[in-house]
């Protein structure tokens, strides 16, 4: 074995480079399939490649899947003769930019130029010599189009989504759905006045229309409905319209209807057609059918029901940010292949329509994209393992099912191309590929509800270093955009530059991302800049704990007595800028209750009967007795404990306070109320701990500080002398003893005290106990954290949980990356594109009109003096989703507050717009964040 060379984490050299990553990569976008094949050799499949070496352009390939012509006719051709960018417009995010007909070959696609949105159709594209582009629609500047989809029989016929910006301004923005006529080269409306439109698949004869609309202030993933109209082509006015149009479902809102497919006709079927949809409405997203047919001039439905006999907790799609996706589709009239989504890992079933039965295929792929049908027995598809790049293949259903065995294989995939060469070409041995864990972690909802989150852990992997032993590597936390999506285990190049140079990467499904069911997604409604938070934060410190927690806390915590349960909700954290923070435990019991309010009377009364028991009661006695009584009753209730609390400073120490006297349930403060307190010095502690003791017939947690009783200084002689007294004073008498929240209060004071940051501002700040004044079996007891450093970086809607994590939270995160992050809210909610310009009312709880505080309060921007770790702000100049002015105000924001200036440096990349396309952009975005790592948190002196 070659020996490892003992290097920090985050210095590990590296073979994979910024350069290699976009030189020698591309992505893929949607597929098509021009012609079918009874075989799963069909003649051609098309496909988008997204170059970045071309300045990000998007390319439509034609590659040969006739394995009998030659190796040179298989390499692909781009049919946009390296002059067009197949991009859509429509909704910002665009997607639905390339269809195929299945009938003569031909290929749609629509151009990204601004103020050139045409269409455009190449006619003969299976043929050895495709001829040039032929535009099919009007040359109008302001209009978009997307989600083409070719007519069955007639495919001059295209179905289509325009939108128009004639005035393009969010509430002024029309999408409507459209019928676009290539022989005529005319776009004919055929459905209007809904904010959006989406997903139109016709029926196998072209004779009905099926689609997905929503209105603001609903995103797709929240409330979606789905429709149905007959198709006409005999009006008057021999224009082709839509008649009858009904709802199938999603109208009474409460559910997400999307992706509506038609089953295949039978041979000889003479009855309604079936359309299939997935609903939301047990939670996941599940598949169910309709029957539609004709009724006079119009159309009938039948009964909605569902296609699985119990519903499954799985997603059958992801969350329609972009159009032209396709998660299921039917084989044949009965069997339908679908993606089963279960959090970050994805699996491929096989369902049958008629009986419900699925039959799930076993695969080392964990993520499966834009199904494409290629024969009645294979289909094309974008997948993707955990330590292999993503790859168009073709996959050969029926060698999957063969005999006992159901599992896709190298035996039935065809691999048709890879997003990359470099680990199939040996220039990045797959020994340098993390291979990544997911794990659960305890949070907190913002009402202090015990909850649990998702994560997704990658490891730092290099076999050319190692190191020190008891050393721990820096995580970067990725923060996924949306905020409504959620972070795979696919493979990434970008993960793997950082964990081969000694960073661990964490991917945080936080609460609001898909995956996990209706309920988990909803979580962060009302709760953006709340949820989120928690839940990064949480992830932070559960990896940086060094007492490692229970991946099953959450179940613990929902397991506690009720008392414990109660003084869960009733614990409160509060961080401030200078590091500390505050946890405050508040009596959740009634102080003053019914029983109070007779019993005071009783006793007092009881209390003026004394006097009478004497031999000769006086007036003062009578008078004296009942009001002696009274306040003894008074001064008992007010030695309640109202709170218990400790505050953790980095610098001070430890003080802890308890809050005494009487909250009467009509009164706003406490009467009587006084606080007792007791400082312990930052020299004087030793450890704060989680010990057990048994007590009775029960074992109790309980959190301790040990305490050096005699302070001395580090130069002292007597600093490792046996004759040092030690003592161990415990924090929160009163808490329940049960370890979930002891724990919890642990990991918010222990991180205070002995910081682990190699964040130069907390280090400041922090005085590390000796070594001499360790308790070694405590030490040996709380282990090595699996991380030690905490960077967070993120993009658009990840990018504002990055900010709001370093304002809100500035101490758990020694760093951080905002690529064209919000800042601020109101802004972000004036001038979002349409698709999200109402997308913040449900994520925030209303307008900025209806809950300005709101808005204003969770704006990274109004807390951008509280910023004290070092944050890189990367930015593209003609961003639509998230303008610069986004990223100007805040970096002006921290650079006003003292020492601000040189926490933060802000980069812009020119001609770059929502997320970085371009090769020498995305190169230098890498280096500069490598950069800035390395140098604000001193990475090659940390260990």
């Amino acid at each position: 074995m070659a020996r490892r060379t003992i290097a920090p984490y985050g210095t590990w050299k590296s073979p994979i480079t910024p350069e290699l990553l976009t030189s020698k990569a591309v992505t893929f976008g949607e597929l098509a399939v021009p012609s079918l094949s009874k075989s799963p050799s069909a003649s051609h499949l098309i496909f988008i490649e997204n170059r970045p070496q071309e300045q990000g352009r998007a390319a439509v390939i034609r590659w040969s899947l006739d394995k009998s012509t030659s190796t040179t006719a298989q390499v692909g051709q781009d049919l946009t003769l390296a002059k067009f960018n197949a991009r859509s417009g429509v909704h910002e995010y665009g997607g639905g930019a390339v269809a195929a007909s299945s009938v003569d070959g031909s290929v749609i696609f629509t151009d990204y130029k601004p103020n050139d949105w045409g269409v455009y159709r190449v006619k003969d594209a299976t043929t050895s010599t495709p001829s040039e582009p032929e535009r099919i629609t009007p040359d109008s500047p302001p209009l978009r189009y997307g989600g083409f989809v070719p007519h069955p029989t007639k495919p001059h016929l295209i179905l289509a989504i325009q939108e128009d910006h004639t005035i393009d301004e969010p509430s002024k923005v029309v999408n409507t759905l459209v019928l676009i006529d290539a022989s005529a080269k005319s776009v004919t409306e055929l459905q209007s006045g809904r904010d959006f439109y989406s997903f139109a698949a016709w029926s196998p004869r072209g004779d009905f229309v099926a689609w997905v609309t929503w209105q603001h202030p609903s995103m797709p993933w929240w409330d979606a409905e789905t429709w149905v109209a007959r198709f006409d082509e005999t009006t008057s006015d021999h224009k082709a319209s839509l008649v009858d149009a009904k709802p199938i479902a999603g109208t009474k809102g409460g559910e997400s209807v999307q992706h509506p497919i038609w089953l295949p006709r039978p041979a000889g079927h003479t009855g309604p057609d079936t359309l299939l949809f997935t609903s939301d409405r047990t939670s996941f997203s599940n598949p169910y059918k309709i029957t539609v047919e004709k009724s006079g001039a119009g159309l009938s439905l039948g009964e909605i029901k569902p296609i699985l006999p119990s519903p499954l907790k799985a997603d059958f799609i992801r969350p329609q940010w972009t159009m032209g996706n396709s998660h299921f589709l039917p084989l044949d009239s009965d069997v339908i292949v679908s993606v089963l989504i279960r959090g970050s890992t994805e699996s491929l079933a096989l369902v049958s329509v008629s009986s419900g039965r699925v039959t799930e295929l076993s695969s080392s792929y964990i993520a499966f994209g834009q199904l494409r049908k290629v024969s009645s027995t294979s289909i094309a598809a974008v997948v993707a393992k955990s330590d292999a790049p993503s790859t168009v293949v073709v996959i050969d259903l029926e060698q999957a099912i063969k005999g006992s065995s159901t599992s896709i294989d190298d035996h039935n995939v065809r691999p048709i191309k890879a997003s990359s060469d470099l680990i199939s070409s040996g220039q990045i041995p797959a020994s340098f590929l993390s291979i990544p864990e997911d794990f659960e972690f305890p949070t907190t909802l913002p009402d202090g509800t015990p909850a649990t989150s998702y994560g997704i852990l990658y490891p730092p992997t290099n076999p050319n270093f190692s190191a020190a032993k008891g050393s721990a590597p820096p995580c970067i936390f990725k923060i996924h955009g949306g905020p409504t999506s959620a972070a795979s285990k696919a493979m990434s190049l970008e993960v793997n530059y950082w964990t081969s140079r000694g960073y661990s990467i964490c991917f945080v499904n936080y609460g609001g991302s898909t995956g996990y069911g209706r309920e988990y997604m909803l979580r962060l409604n009302d709760n953006w800049g709340l949820v989120d938070v928690l839940d990064c934060c949480a992830a932070a410190k559960y990896l940086t704990s060094r007492r490692a927690p229970s991946t099953d806390e959450g179940k613990q915590v929902r397991e506690m007595t009720a008392t414990a349960q109660a003084q869960w909700k009733a614990l409160e954290e509060r961080y401030d800028s200078s590091g500390s923070v505050r946890v405050t435990l508040k009596n959740h019991k009634k102080q003053w209750s019914l029983f109070d309010a007779l019993a005071l009377p009783a006793t007092t009364g009881l209390a003026a009967l004394i006097p009478y028991l004497q031999a000769v009661p006086t007036n003062t006695s009578i008078l004296t007795a009942p009001l002696i009584a009274g306040a003894a009753y008074i001064a008992f209730k007010s030695s309640s404990v109202l709170s218990e609390a400790v505050f953790a400073s980095p610098t001070l120490g430890l003080q802890l306070e308890t809050t005494r006297g009487l909250q009467l349930p009509f009164l706003s403060k406490p009467l009587f109320q006084r606080i007792s307190a007791t400082h312990v010095p930052r020299d004087r502690v030793l450890d704060v701990m989680v010990n057990t003791t048994v007590k009775g017939w029960s074992i109790r947690d309980y959190l301790a500080v040990g305490i050096r009783s005699h302070p001395m200084g580090a130069g002292s002689a007597k600093a490792g002398s046996k004759a040092v007294t030690r003592n161990l004073k415990v924090l929160f008498p009163h808490l329940e003893p049960r370890l979930p929240i002891v724990e919890r209060i642990y990991k918010a004071i222990y991180p205070v005290i002995f910081s682990s940051s190699s964040n130069p501002v907390a280090n400041a700040a922090n005085v590390p106990p000796l070594r001499s004044q360790v308790d070694e079996k405590a030490e040996a007891r709380l282990g090595t954290p699996r991380i030690k450093d905490a960077i967070i970086s993120g993009g658009s809607a990840g990018g504002f949980t990055v900010l709001a994590c370093l304002t809100k939270q500035p101490y758990v995160f020694s760093a951080g990356c905002s690529l064209y992050g919000v800042s601020e809210l109101q802004a972000l909610a004036e001038e979002s594109h349409k698709f999200e310009s109402n997308y913040l009312f449900r994520l925030l709880g209303g307008t900025p009109k209806e809950v300005p505080q709101i808005y204003h309060d969770r704006s990274p921007l109004y807390s951008a003096s509280e910023v004290r770790s070092p944050v890189l702000v990367l930015q593209g100049s003609i961003d639509k989703v998230v303008p610069p002015n986004q990223a100007h105000l805040m970096v002006e924001g921290i650079k006003a507050a003292k020492g601000g200036a040189d926490r933060v440096k802000y980069i812009e990349f020119e001609g770059e717009g929502h997320g970085f396309r371009q090769a020498a952009n995305i190169i230098t975005a890498l280096n500069e964040e490598q950069d800035w790592y390395l140098t604000k948190l001193h990475l090659d002196q940390s260990q």
